[in-house]
């Protein structure tokens, strides 16, 4: 899980805190009620993480400051977003 600030001009999303929070399912290889404790070889366990939660606690009206710098350097022709 991850909480952070969502810039809504350029939608980029940037962390402030990361926790971390257990499945409990016991097909899971990363959770804490795995049944196969060690060297677990079933295939019918899952073996990726899924896609972290992003959780935004804050919102800000302004773009985020990569876009800023990109825009003041010119690297990225960002013109619709600096409106």
């Amino acid at each position: 899980i991850i909480d952070g600030r969502y810039h809504n001009p350029c939608r980029h999303f940037t962390s402030m805190a990361t926790q971390f929070q257990d499945c409990l399912s016991e097909q899971c290889l990363f959770s804490s009620r795995h049944i196969h404790p060690i060297g677990c070889k079933s295939q019918s366990c899952a073996r990726l993480m899924a896609q972290p939660n992003y959780i935004p606690i804050r919102t800000s009206t302004t773009q985020c400051p990569d876009c800023v710098s990109r825009l003041r350097d010119g690297i990225l022709g960002l013109s619709d977003l600096s409106t």
